[in-house]
């Protein structure tokens, strides 16, 4: 990433906001909302580039952390399936 911008001064830099969630249900909300609040203010300020993202980890919660957030934010969701082995 520093090349990038040293060669070209006015590119603005992305950020990747990784968020790890295990059995977060009673804070996911609020906080999902906080970050992307804070990640779009700061897109729109042209602090960071439009491809900036939030990437939030669910790895196998048993309470309803994923429903919440496929609920709220699924425009802005990747799922990828933990529990399906790896490829040969």
């Amino acid at each position: 990433m520093y090349s990038a911008i040293s060669q070209n001064p006015k590119a603005k830099p992305s950020l990747c906001l990784i968020v790890p969630a295990f059995n977060e249900e009673q804070v996911l909300l609020d906080s999902l909302q906080v970050l992307e609040s804070k990640l779009t203010q700061m897109i729109e300020n042209g602090t960071i580039s439009s491809k900036s993202a939030l990437l939030l980890v669910d790895d196998g919660s048993s309470d309803s952390t994923w429903d919440i957030a496929e609920t709220h934010f699924s425009k802005h969701l990747l799922n990828t399936n933990t529990d399906s082995p790896p490829p040969p």
